[in-house]
């Protein structure tokens, strides 16, 4: 019995023909030779039987990979002369087995009814950053999409690699937290209780940390899924949080607002908004449209709000330092750059100053402060499980002396 497999694939001719049917071989290797070898340029390449297989139902999601690899394609094939139509459709075609394919196809439907390029991503293509289709906006304004389409690549990269980074620096602390969590655990469902039983109505003669540790012993050993509850509570909020967009926008509200915290998320806006303004600006926009536009891509917050009262001082006729420097948008450092941008007629290549500042003053800052994390996770598990330890040895302690 034969072993090959029925692969369908999609190509090109070396004359540009279009080209789609299918093709027996070995595996997915020999197929591409094959393929490379009848002078077809393979765009897609999809096993049928795999296909009819249950575990092919399982398509993988819209995820931010996904989103940054097709946004990469799509700006490579424009940077090479493709029509957006065409390399939108190329690249959906490509992607046959991901989740995002449709969303592509319905992007190119919304194209060729003569939707704006920004209208057509933001309703076929949902999930990237407001700045994203702001990019996309102005390319279509200036005719150069293919140099937006690569910024845009460029700032999905580097919040990508933010967030690896950060992700990885996390690794160590949550392992420690879940370890604590655990060791928490065992010692208020069981050892606690054991003492707690142990030392019996002496309980009540005990005061400080002791009794709060047998306290608590006592409450969760007498109701056993509260502290399944509350961990389970945890989890989810951290979930939310993380995951949802709801929860990271409503965290990024609250980390603006915390000291420390709120200086690290200012500098990742003020970051996408510079350089969104400075390609605005190098491409031929006016400040104040630029702004505009800059306006509405900026997340809700603290710095959207000064920006607000920004645009206003523009409009009023203020110049751009002042304009920006009066609302608290930007630092005195940031003032000083536009005043000379302004000046020297250079405002572009200064926004673009702005944008790497505040880009590597992010990136120390998050490298800082995970590091700090780590240590401040160590000392606080080992202050916890500390103080159980010296809750119980304390309890026995004043037992041993109630008996003496």
């Amino acid at each position: 019995m034969s072993s090959d497999h029925t692969f369908a694939y999609k190509g090109k001719r070396a004359d540009g023909a279009a080209v789609s049917s299918v093709i027996r071989a070995p595996d997915r290797r020999s197929a591409l030779l094959r393929l490379e070898s009848d002078g077809i340029v393979p765009l897609s390449l999809n096993d049928q039987e795999d296909g009819a297989s249950p575990l092919r139902l399982r398509r993988r999601s819209d995820e931010a990979g996904d989103r940054l690899l097709v946004l990469q394609q799509i700006s490579v094939l424009t940077g090479a002369g493709i029509p957006l139509l065409e390399a939108v459709e190329s690249v959906a075609a490509a992607l046959t087995d991901r989740a995002i394919s449709s969303r592509l196809l319905g992007t190119a439907a919304a194209l060729r009814r003569g939707e704006s390029i920004a209208g057509a991503f933001q309703t076929g293509l949902q999930g990237y950053p407001a700045h994203v289709y702001a990019l996309i906006r102005v390319g279509e304004t200036n005719g150069n999409l293919a140099m937006v389409l690569e910024e845009a690549v460029r700032q999905l990269r580097f919040a990508q690699t933010l967030r690896r980074d950060v992700l990885n620096a996390l690794a160590y602390p949550a392992f420690l937290v879940i370890a604590a969590a655990s060791a928490f655990a065992f010692l208020f469902t069981v050892v606690v209780p054991r003492f707690a039983e142990m030392i019996g109505p002496a309980r009540t003669d005990i005061g400080g940390l002791s009794r709060l540790i047998l306290d608590l012993g006592a409450l969760f050993h007498a109701n056993p899924v509260a502290l399944p509850l509350i961990t389970s509570g945890v989890v989810l909020a951290v979930w939310w949080t993380a995951m949802t967009p709801e929860g990271r926008g409503q965290s990024a509200r609250v980390l603006s607002e915390l000291p420390g915290f709120g200086g690290l998320v200012t500098a990742g806006h003020r970051a996408a908004w510079a350089r969104l303004m400075a390609l605005a600006v190098n491409s031929g926009v006016g400040i104040l449209d630029a702004a505009a536009l800059s306006f509405e891509a900026a997340p809700a917050g603290r710095f959207r709000d000064r920006l607000s009262g920004s645009v206003s001082a523009l409009r009023a006729g203020r110049p751009v330092a002042e304009a920006f420097g009066a609302s608290g948008a930007l630092d005195a450092i940031d003032r000083s750059l536009l005043h000379t941008g302004q000046a020297a007629g250079k405002l572009g290549a200064m926004f673009t100053v702005i944008a790497d500042r505040h880009e590597e003053d992010l990136r120390t800052a998050i490298k800082r402060g995970t590091a700090l994390l780590e240590q401040a996770a160590v000392a606080v598990v080992a202050l916890v499980i500390g103080a159980v330890v010296l809750g119980l040895v304390g309890a026995m302690t004043s037992v041993y002396e109630s008996i003496g």
